[in-house]
Formats: C-alpha cells, structure tokens, sequence
C-alpha cells in the first residue's frame, strides 16, 4: 500500500516539474499563467481534502455512536 501511494504522489510531482520547465520555456507570460493555475488548483485540492476530512469524522462519530 504504501509503496502504491508513494509512486503515485511521485508521478503527480514529476507531472508537475515537466509543467514547469515546458512553462518557463515559453516566456514569462506562460509561466505566470501557470503559477495562477498551480495557486488555484491548490485552492481547490485543500478545500476538497478539508470537506472529505470532515465528512468522514462526522461519519465516524456517527458510527461510533451507533446513529448510522
């Protein structure tokens, strides 16, 4: 399990360097431009991870407590 998550965490940072380095190749706009979209997207990510976290403690509790 862990060796699965650790390739797929390595492959979404190496996905992300080749982002990079294609940005900065093509001038400073598209670099800028890329770095509003990384901004953003992990905007997006914390907030999806914070809702999941929540809605799986507040299940959890329920199970507990034998409400579910």
């Amino acid at each position: 399990v862990g060796f699965d998550t650790a390739k797929a965490i390595s492959s979404e940072w190496l996905c992300f360097e080749i982002w990079l380095l294609i940005s900065s190749r093509l001038g400073e706009n598209a670099f800028a431009a890329f770095q509003v979209f990384m901004s953003i997207a992990v905007i997006c990510f914390a907030f999806a991870a914070a809702l999941g976290i929540a809605a799986s403690s507040h299940t959890g509790k329920l199970l507990g407590e034998g409400k579910a």
